[in-house]
C-alpha cells in the first residue's frame, strides 16, 4: 500500500488577550491506527488563565482575580450585557438543534474518545466542541498566530472602550451565522496593546460553555512531533497554544490545542513535525465548515488524504472534501438537508455528483438548523461519513 504523507492548512482568528495541525503518515485505504507513543506535555495549573477568560468573557471573577478592579467600570458592564444576549441567543437558539443533531446522527462510543480534528476551523470552539461534546482532545488549526495571555497592566479604560466591542464582534459572527468573518477577525487583531492572536477568542468560548480554564501554554512540536514548550522568540514553526479545561460534567481533563499552520500542499508536505503530531492519536474524527472550499482545489491535496486516511467520522458542509472521495465505497454516507448549488462567489465550485445525490429524497434527510456560507439566504447542508469496518 501506497504511504500517504499528511499535509495540513488552516485558518484562525484573532486574540484579545490571547495566547494561544494535523499530519499524520497511514495508508490511504486503512484504518486509522495507533502510532507510537509521544511524551505527554504537561501544563501547570494557573487560576490566572480562568481569570483572564472570565474577565475577556463578560463574567464575574473569583474575588482574589486581578481583573475584579475592573468589574464595575461602565466599558466591561456593557461588555458584559453584549455577552450575556449573544450567548443567551446562540443556547436558547442556535445549540439546541445542533445538539439534538449529533444526538442522534453523530454518536458513539467509538467517536467519542476519539481526538476531534477541525482544520480550516481557526477558533471556532462553539461548534466543534456542539458536534462532538464529549471528546477528550481537540485540534484546531489557522492561520492567524495563536497569541499570547495578556497582562493585567496593559489594560486601560481606552482599551476596555474600543477593544472589547471588537470580541464581541467578532464571536457575534460566529454565534449568529456560524462562521467568522474574517474582515473582523483582523480588525481585532491588529486592535492595540492586548490583541496579538487567538487565544482570547477560544477562551471567551469555552467559559462561556461552562468550562473552567485550569491552564493555559505557549508550545510547537520537536522533530518527533511531540508537543514542546514555545519560547517568546525567534519565532518557531508550528506556534501553538495548549489548554487544559475541565466541563461540569467531567470527571477528568480535557485539552484544546490551536496551531497555525499552512494546510496548503506546498507547505504542508514538508511539515514533517506536524504530521508527525497527527499521527498520535489511536481514534480521529474531523469536521469541515465554510473553509472556502479549499480542500476541494489540487493544491490541498494532502489535509484530504489526512483526514480519510485517520478518520473514523467526519461532518461536513460542501466546502469539505468533495462528494466523489467518499463514493468509492469505503464510507457510510448520510446526507441532510439540501443541496444545488454554493452560495455567491463560489456558485461555479458546484458537485454535479452531490447534486444528483440529492435529487433523490429517499437519500435524504432534513436538517433542522442552517449553517456555513449563505446563512438563512440559501439552503444547508451536512454531510456525514462514517468508515467502514
Amino acid at each position: 500500500m501506497a504511504i500517504v504523507t499528511a499535509c495540513i492548512r488552516a485558518f484562525g482568528v484573532v486574540g484579545f488577550i490571547g495566547l494561544l495541525g494535523l499530519a499524520g503518515c497511514a495508508s490511504s485505504d486503512a484504518t486509522p491506527k495507533q502510532s507510537a507513543a509521544h511524551a505527554p506535555f504537561v501544563i501547570a495549573a494557573d487560576p490566572y488563565a480562568d481569570d483572564a477568560a472570565r474577565f475577556l468573557a463578560g463574567l464575574p471573577g473569583r474575588a482574589e482575580s486581578p481583573f475584579k478592579k475592573f468589574e464595575d467600570e461602565k466599558q466591561w458592564l456593557a461588555h458584559a450585557a453584549g455577552f450575556d444576549g449573544a450567548f443567551a441567543r446562540w443556547n436558547a437558539g442556535r445549540r439546541p438543534p445542533i445538539a439534538a443533531f449529533q444526538k442522534t446522527e453523530l454518536a458513539g462510543k467509538d467517536l467519542e474518545s476519539a481526538t476531534a480534528f477541525y482544520p480550516f476551523g481557526g477558533p471556532d470552539v462553539v461548534h466543534v466542541m456542539t458536534f462532538y461534546p464529549h471528546n477528550p482532545e481537540y485540534i484546531l488549526v489557522g492561520l492567524e498566530p495563536p497569541g499570547s495571555l495578556a497582562k493585567v497592566g496593559k489594560l486601560s479604560e481606552t482599551a476596555l472602550e474600543t477593544q472589547l466591542p471588537h470580541v464581541r464582534k467578532t464571536l457575534s459572527d460566529v454565534l449568529g451565522r456560524s462562521f467568522f468573518i474574517t474582515r473582523q477577525m483582523d480588525l481585532q487583531l491588529r486592535s492595540g496593546q492586548v490583541t496579538d492572536g487567538l487565544l482570547p477568542i477560544i477562551l471567551v468560548q469555552l467559559v462561556r460553555t461552562n468550562a473552567k480554564i485550569l491552564g493555559v501554554a505557549p508550545v510547537t512540536l520537536n522533530h518527533a512531533g511531540d508537543v514542546v514548550a514555545r519560547e517568546p522568540a525567534p519565532e518557531q514553526a508550528n506556534p501553538g497554544v495548549a489548554i487544559d479545561f475541565q466541563m461540569a460534567e467531567d470527571t477528568g481533563n480535557r485539552r484544546l490545542y490551536y496551531f497555525s499552520v499552512n494546510l496548503g500542499d506546498e507547505k504542508f508536505s514538508g511539515n514533517t513535525r506536524f504530521h508527525s503530531f497527527l499521527a498520535r492519536p489511536a481514534r480521529m474524527v474531523s469536521m469541515f465548515k465554510s473553509t472556502s472550499y479549499m480542500p476541494h482545489r489540487k493544491d490541498f491535496s494532502k489535509i484530504r488524504e489526512v483526514v480519510m486516511s485517520r478518520s473514523l467520522a467526519v461532518v461536513q458542509d460542501d466546502s469539505g472534501i468533495p462528494y466523489q472521495f467518499y463514493a468509492a465505497g469505503k464510507w457510510d454516507v448520510a446526507l441532510y438537508g439540501s443541496y444545488n448549488t454554493p452560495y455567491g462567489s463560489f456558485r461555479n465550485l458546484v458537485q454535479r455528483d452531490l447534486q444528483q445525490a440529492y435529487s433523490d429524497p429517499k437519500k435524504t434527510k432534513p436538517l433542522p438548523f442552517n449553517i456555513g456560507y449563505g446563512f438563512q439566504r440559501a439552503p444547508s447542508n451536512l454531510l456525514i461519513a462514517r468508515r467502514r469496518g
